[in-house]
């Protein structure tokens, strides 16, 4: 089954990557280009794993789309973990210059928590070894993995 990161759907849309179309469009032309990304994708395959950013739900319409077409998975991480992660990954942009980062993570995540949990299955990874995580994945989603 293809794998399509929407961000980079995104990317090829703007003509731009992700930082320049943020930094000289703003957001409401990125969650325009998300959802007309998500719609490409739904159109161009009849199986794939779409990797999307937490912050999609944001968007009303756009998540419904998203929930409509495919099993979801919210991919979970007590907030300590999930911002380790994101800063192992060399993304600084969650600190820089914010002293209340994890304060903030933690409001971001308790504000989306109603909407995250409309997701088909939750997957809670903190405990977890990146190979349970992904055993644990496979075996939820694997009916939905056969291409026919």
């Amino acid at each position: 089954v293809p794998f399509v990161r929407l961000q980079n759907v995104i990317s090829q849309l703007a003509g731009m990557d992700m930082g320049e179309l943020i930094s000289l469009t703003g957001q409401g032309i990125y969650r325009r280009l998300e959802k007309q990304a998500l719609e490409q994708t739904i159109s161009d395959y009849h199986h794939v794993v779409v990797e999307t950013g937490g912050s999609l739900i944001s968007e009303t319409e756009t998540y419904r789309l998203l929930r409509e077409h495919f099993y979801t998975v919210w991919v979970r991480a007590q907030p300590a973990d999930h911002m380790n992660r994101v800063i192992k990954q060399g993304d600084m942009r969650p600190m820089a210059g914010n002293q209340q980062a994890m304060d903030d993570l933690k409001l971001i995540l308790d504000e989306r928590e109603a909407d995250y949990r409309l997701a088909n299955y939750q997957l809670m990874t903190s405990g977890q070894s990146e190979q349970e995580s992904l055993d644990q994945l496979i075996k939820q989603c694997a009916p939905y993995l056969q291409a026919v």
